[in-house]
């Protein structure tokens, strides 16, 4: 596993910095992270070998919407 996905609802109080401490050890680690501040869903879900779902249900369902297949 080289590169984690964030998938994050922007919405959600603690969500920004949850993502920020997961991107510091990642990158502690030699790992790269993408996330859907910077980049689509579409595009995290295309890269990432591993993801990371920061929200809420609604949050989880839309990722597992774009998983499918």
């Amino acid at each position: 596993m080289q590169t984690i996905g964030i998938v994050i609802n922007q919405n959600k109080p603690h969500a920004e910095r949850i993502r920020t401490t997961i991107a510091r050890y990642a990158a502690q680690k030699g790992l790269t992270v993408i996330d859907t501040v910077a980049d689509s869903i579409e595009g995290v879900v295309e890269r990432a070998d591993c993801i990371v779902a920061l929200g809420g249900d609604g949050t989880i369902l839309n990722l597992a919407g774009h998983l499918n297949g």
